[in-house]
């Protein structure tokens, strides 16, 4: 069984200290759900260990904060990169985090061997963006389940559940906040789209 993650940037999940409280609780709800995805594949899916990967997109945010709960509960995972570069803009302290990150991975796969070209428009990078978007796709086209931080808004993570979706594949969403389109969630902590027949409870 393979998993993806995908989940917002900091300024989303309040802010750049991975230490904040909405951070740290969506650590821990995402640990609840990555053990008891893994136990439900190793008791009733027939996978083995060695079956088991999460994909985490390698981006600062949920990213780092899912490839750190891995660790925690060594579940082996994998970085798709979307680009070399990807990391270049970022603070030194950032960059230390993601250069751990690739240190603990079980391999690191890279969407695109080459940078993005120059497509800059209001100063907006869309050659960079349109990668990310492809390294989404990448992650969903080789998993089972996609796990999702996202709070119902516009951008890479609501464009990521929306190609999910049309795969149908099995969305667990983690809401940090209240979701603001796509359907109100109201304050639950979880919800499903495309859900697929299993027999565990979370």
């Amino acid at each position: 069984m393979k998993i993806a993650i995908t989940g917002h940037r900091p300024d989303k999940l309040g802010g750049y200290d991975a230490n904040n409280p909405l951070r740290v609780r969506l650590r821990n709800r995402f640990k609840d759900v990555l053990v008891s995805l893994v136990a439900d594949a190793l008791t009733f899916r027939g996978a083995k260990p060695q079956d088991i990967e999460v994909y985490v997109g390698g981006a600062l945010g949920f990213d780092t904060d899912a490839a750190r709960v891995c660790v925690e509960a060594r579940v082996p995972f994998v970085v798709a990169v979307p680009f070399p570069s990807q990391w270049k803009r970022w603070k030194p302290s950032d960059q230390a985090v993601y250069r751990n990150m690739l240190t603990y991975a079980k391999r690191v796969e890279y969407v695109s061997k080459v940078d993005p070209p120059s497509a800059y428009r209001e100063g907006v990078d869309f050659g960079a963006i349109n990668m990310m978007y492809a390294r989404n796709q990448y992650m969903v086209d080789r998993c089972d389940i996609v796990v999702a931080a996202w709070d119902g808004s516009r951008g890479g993570t609501g464009h990521c559940v929306g190609y999910a979706r049309q795969k149908g594949k099995e969305i667990i969403v983690l809401t940090p906040e209240r979701a603001n389109s796509f359907g109100d969630v109201g304050s639950r902590p979880l919800y499903y789209i495309n859900p697929q027949p299993t027999s565990r409870t979370l």
